[in-house]
């Protein structure tokens, strides 16, 4: 894995901030999926009835990478802290 900077993980939980709720919801389902089915987007489709580049598409989306696959520690850490967060609107 290449290192990181400590502003990785900030910039991805931030972008879940800037997506509608509805967005980050499905962003947050397929990553997830992604996790359960050890990467395979395939199998990820077939779950949700997607298309895998549907899949790879919502993954590039959410961790504004243009790769095929996420960097898993940074993305399953903003995914459980995203989970863990309280939402703005009870603070």
């Amino acid at each position: 894995m290449p290192p990181h900077h400590p502003e990785v993980l900030a910039d991805l939980l931030s972008a879940f901030d800037r997506l509608h709720p509805a967005d980050a919801d499905a962003l947050v389902r397929t990553a997830l999926a992604w996790f359960e089915l050890a990467g395979s987007t395939s199998a990820v489709g077939e779950r949700l009835h997607l298309h895998r580049n549907t899949v790879l598409h919502r993954l590039e989306r959410l961790t504004g990478a243009t790769y095929a696959v996420p960097d898993a520690a940074v993305l399953y850490l903003a995914l459980q802290a995203r989970l863990l967060r309280v939402p703005r609107d009870a603070r």
